[in-house]
């Protein structure tokens, strides 16, 4: 004991470690870099920063506040708790973290377990307690009284949790948070109660209580009943938003073969958008298909305007023809949801408790986290549609693999579903799995689990072989599934019903200058009747509706035309039918859509792609497109396309036969007058092949000029039309790239424009 204490005495005399010594001025810098990483979104960047602000001062109450907001934000319960706890060892009356304490308790007690009776009461109490501090200091803090309700929504004390979420709104009726939730309370009551809720309903007297009568009719298949009550509601709304008894009306016209009636009514909600809580009832029908940057940006917005802007936008870059008389694709998604409804909802905690993925190795993003209606089936059914091919294992704990560390303790038999989205143009393969461990909480999981899943999988390439050595295939089949869901949460895909067939739809845009500052667009179009004859067979004609959409960067539209042609049958075989639209637009970057319906028929095609539109209006030497054409004579014969005194008959498939000339047509822009008003300037026409001869140019892959023409010109037009015949009939069949280039003689300016064709 003597030898201890000089050793004692010497600790105690020890300075403070650096990183606990306070250092006030440090942290306070590094709280405000913390926040201005957390106000760019990098969440990960701001935690270690407020962690280090705090290594610098241990007192520092806004960065535990800020560290207890980003753990419930992610769902961490237990770590924002002891983070509130922190705050309030250091000030006992602070609001905030009594808030969140209580929003903490609450959650807690949700979802303890095994003792979760005895849990669930000690955390509920002190939940209570806390919301009663907060109220008796500020009635009016936040959304306290809306949070207050779900503790009594869990407690079962629906009644107590009406008047609470009512409260809230009369105290903040500006609060749009706390009026989406307290319509995701009456639709909980309605699902989880429904012969309790039908009951309750029937005694209250307010448009909101009667909107969810109107509701649970169409919850419970009356949908005639349910859409003459929402229309009498709709009526005489006074105190309720619009937006929801649009959308209803529109859930109800998803189960007919009506798409105007579905789609009128979102549209209807969207126009009668006046505030965020408006929006934000819209955005609980959207939320479900949007990317991160959707999400990010909505939380940005503020006006109507934006709001009704940003639903238009969501649709119109998911139309997979903008044109037409109907979104198809928002038709599809009120189908999807009519679906989900009937076969993946579940409103039930989703907790670490109950999840099959023990050890939480899949990762998902924060438009994921805006689900609380449907089980993980039913969000990706709602983005990605039915899957392409789907394998059910049920399996007992004895054919577990890795069931016990992947999926947890098995007590009843397992059941796991997999789901193989194959990959298109637009998306990858996706193979997501999900397992059941209890009802309808189907949740998505890294692998697949047991033997027999492997077994039934085994089609699905080798990682499904279960001879495969462990861990290795595993670690590949989590690395596999999560490739998937980042896939499926970045992406949503429209899929057309499986009688819907494919008709080859070839474009050719190219733009010329117009007056004013404008570019001309001229977009054309053929596609092969043979397919239409096939479904349409000796009719004399058959009516084809065509369309076209620009919108813009921002997927405002810029111009819409449609139009239904009438073509003559029969056709000579083998021979395509062409169409054109003529636009007009300022120079920009825009978005492009054309479709091609032919009546009677189930053929639909569609071409979707981005256009750069330049600008011909600079005094610098430019060239418009090319137009390659299978015909071009003096204007007035009455071909395709007129301009500069020609009649064009374009060729937007590319693919010429060698035995006849390619016609040219072409515009030049700005070229320099000398002394005497002439203008000089030479063109050359250049084809190259994609691949040289012989075994190096294959190696290499290095393309070679295979023709090359030079032509000088003299003229008194600064901007003169070009037209021309190119002869191809000494070059073999295959691909080719033309370029043109335009030089000005008098200033040594050059421009040129290229296009790729195939000879045949």
């Amino acid at each position: 004991m003597r030898r201890l204490l000089p050793a004692l005495l010497f600790l105690i005399l020890l300075p403070a470690p650096a990183e606990a010594q306070r250092n006030p001025a440090r942290a306070r810098v590094l709280l405000e870099k913390a926040d201005a990483l957390l106000a760019e979104g990098n969440v990960r960047g701001a935690t270690v920063a407020y962690e280090r602000a705090l290594e610098a001062d241990r007192d520092l109450v806004p960065a535990y506040l800020a560290l207890g907001r980003l753990a419930a934000a992610e769902g961490d319960w237990s770590a924002a708790g002891g983070r509130f706890n922190d705050v309030l060892k250091r000030d006992e009356e602070n609001v905030e973290a009594h808030y969140y304490r209580a929003i903490v308790d609450r959650e807690l007690g949700r979802f303890r377990t095994p003792v979760r009776l005895i849990k669930e009461r000690i955390n509920w109490r002190d939940a209570e307690r806390h919301f009663e501090w907060v109220l008796a200091r500020d009635s009016t803090y936040r959304d306290v009284l809306y949070q207050y309700a779900l503790l009594e929504q869990y407690r079962g004390d629906w009644e107590r949790a009406f008047h609470l979420a009512h409260r809230q709104m009369a105290l903040r009726p500006e609060a749009a948070e706390p009026y989406a939730g307290l319509f995701r309370l009456y639709t909980l009551y309605v699902v989880e109660h429904p012969s309790e809720a039908e009951a309750w309903l029937r005694d209250q007297s307010t448009e909101i209580a009667r909107f969810f009568q109107a509701e649970w009719q169409r919850r419970h298949g009356d949908e005639a009943r349910a859409e003459a009550m929402f229309r009498a509601l709709l009526a005489d709304v006074r105190t309720i938003p619009r937006a929801p008894i649009h959308l209803a009306l529109a859930r109800i016209h998803a189960g007919e073969n009506d798409p105007e009636a579905v789609e009128a009514p979102f549209w209807q909600a969207v126009q009668s958008i006046q505030s965020r809580a408006d929006a934000l009832l819209v955005f609980e029908d959207v939320k479900y298909i949007l990317r991160e940057d959707e999400r990010v940006a909505f939380d940005t917005l503020a006006s109507p305007e934006a709001y009704q802007a940003f639903f238009r936008a969501v649709w119109a870059r998911r139309d997979p023809m903008p044109a037409a008389a109907w979104n198809v694709r928002l038709v599809e998604h009120y189908r999807r949801l009519r679906y989900a409804d009937a076969h993946f909802a579940h409103y039930g905690p989703r907790a670490q408790f109950n999840n099959p993925d023990r050890f939480r190795e899949l990762s998902f993003n924060r438009v994921f986290e805006l689900n609380r209606e449907y089980n993980d089936k039913g969000f990706i059914y709602l983005r990605h549609g039915p899957a392409d091919e789907v394998v059910v294992t049920i399996s007992n704990d004895h054919d577990a693999l890795f069931t016990e560390r992947r999926l947890g303790s098995v007590q009843e038999p397992l059941t796991v579903e997999s789901w193989r989205y194959h990959a298109t143009a637009a998306h990858p393969e996706m193979i997501i799995h999900f397992a059941s461990l209890a009802g309808g909480n189907w949740r998505m999981v890294p692998d697949v689990g047991t033997f027999r899943a492997l077994e039934d999988r085994i089609e699905w390439g080798p990682l499904y072989n279960p001879r495969v050595i462990e861990p290795t295939r595993q670690m590949e089949m989590r690395l596999q599934t999560q490739a998937s869901i980042d896939a499926a949460l970045a992406t949503d895909r429209h899929r057309w019903a499986d009688s819907v067939q494919a008709l080859d739809l070839r474009p050719l845009v190219a733009t010329f200058r117009a007056p004013e500052g404008q570019t001309a667009v001229e977009v054309f179009y053929a596609f092969p009747v043979d397919r239409v004859v096939e479904h349409v067979g000796e009719q004399p004609a058959v009516t084809i509706e065509t369309g076209v959409a620009l919108h813009d960067r921002a997927w405002r539209v810029v111009e819409e035309q449609r139009r239904d042609v009438r073509l003559r049958l029969p056709q000579p075989p083998g021979s395509a039918t062409l169409g054109h639209f003529g636009l007009t637009a300022a120079p920009d970057s825009y978005h492009v859509a054309l479709h091609v319906l032919p009546e009677g028929t189930p053929l639909v095609g569609g071409q979707r792609f981005d256009l750069a539109v330049p600008d011909y209006g600079a005094g610098t030497l430019q060239m418009s497109d090319i137009l390659p054409a299978s015909d071009i004579r003096p204007a007035g014969t009455g071909r395709a396309f007129a301009r500069g005194g020609w009649a064009v008959t374009p060729n937007p498939t590319g693919a010429f036969a060698r035995a006849q000339p390619i016609g040219l047509f072409f515009e030049v822009y700005h070229l320099t007058f000398d002394a005497q008003d002439q203008t000089r300037y030479s063109i050359e026409y250049t084809l190259r092949s994609p691949q040289r001869r012989g075994l190096l140019g294959r190696l290499f892959g290095r393309s070679r000029t295979v023709l090359s023409v030079e032509s000088p010109a003299t003229g008194t037009e600064a901007s003169p039309v070009e037209v021309g015949q190119l002869d191809v009939s000494s070059l073999d069949p295959g691909r080719y790239t033309l370029t043109i280039t335009v030089t000005d003689q008098l200033t040594g300016r050059q421009a040129s424009r290229s296009r790729d064709l195939i000879l045949y």
